[in-house]
């Protein structure tokens, strides 16, 4: 309750979030995932339910992969962890402190993937196919010093020396202009064997970049449906009156059982007249006719 409302939470606050927690559950279908606990509830479920748990394990494993100078079996497991990626964390919940925190953490992990994963390719000498993305994260993160560095080989390892120095340049005036600091020792030392041709920058034996290492283009986006007609609906609101004094009367099981029961029978009887279910706003159902085409008593008679 104090996360959702704060210090000015409703009267119904406590009957609002059994409702939810009901709903939940009937989601999960089963039990056991969300369980009663005095005047709270846990979910349990295992790591490797969670998606985020799943990335963060395959990360380390391939960091552990590129540690051990197997850049083969690094790249197949970051990888595996970026396609669990589908976007920023928690981006339904900007506003809210505890998803601020987390999602800047995971950013962070995805981020030091990324880096994993262009220094294993750069292992394997498949420099020239990671230039274009390590520019692009560079926008994205222009403090990160590490990300200059690998830009700085690729660009080299591809024969264009001019550019992994002007790459170095950029890096340095965007530090001291922005943050007032010169660059790390790294990046500086780097620089130096640039300018010097040090052999040690190149590959001991080239290896070709593999075929099927190119970068996945993503499918093309459906198109969207098209409008259709314009029609005149109903809007059937059914609520449960007196709930709230239920809800300080019962126990939460049994109000969640009661709960479970009434919005089970009001969609039975909307969607044998012909309604659809579209929502629900505290513990009432909303119920829409006319989408399709039915007879206009149709919403009446289920009333």
């Amino acid at each position: 309750i104090d996360e959702l409302w704060g210090e000015c939470p409703p009267a119904t606050a406590a009957k609002t979030v059994q409702v939810h927690i009901s709903r939940l559950r009937k989601a999960l279908a089963a039990d056991d995932i969300v369980l009663t606990r005095e005047h709270g509830y846990e979910l349990r479920v295992a790591p490797e339910q969670v998606d985020a748990h799943r990335f963060e394990r395959l990360v380390a494993e391939g960091r552990d992969r590129v540690a051990a100078k197997e850049p083969d079996a690094a790249i197949e497991l970051l990888e595996r962890a970026l396609a669990l990626w589908r976007g920023r964390p928690f981006a339904d919940l900007t506003d809210e402190p505890f998803a601020q925190r987390e999602s800047s953490r995971l950013e962070d992990v995805r981020v030091t993937a990324l880096e994993q994963l262009f220094e294993a390719k750069l292992a394997l000498g498949r420099h020239a196919e990671v230039v274009s993305p390590l520019e692009g994260l560079i926008a994205e993160h222009p403090y990160r010093e590490r990300l200059h560095a690998q830009l700085m080989l690729a660009l080299y390892r591809s024969d264009r020396q001019a550019d992994a120095l002007q790459a170095y340049q950029n890096a340095r005036r965007r530090l001291v202009e922005e943050l007032g600091i010169e660059p790390g020792a790294q990046l500086r030392e780097l620089e130096q064997a640039v300018l010097a041709q040090d052999p040690t920058l190149a590959l001991p034996v080239p290896v070709a970049p593999r075929p099927e290492a190119e970068i996945p283009v993503p499918p093309e986006p459906e198109p969207p449906p098209a409008a259709g007609a314009r029609r005149l609906v109903s809007i059937v609101f059914v609520d449960l009156v007196g709930s709230t004094g239920l809800a300080e009367r019962l126990d939460p099981e049994s109000m969640h059982a009661l709960l479970d029961r009434f919005t089970d029978r009001c969609s039975e009887v909307i969607e044998r007249h012909g309604g659809s279910v579209e929502g629900f706003v505290g513990d009432a159902v909303v119920g829409v006719f006319g989408q399709t085409e039915v007879h206009e008593d149709d919403a009446l008679r289920a009333v």
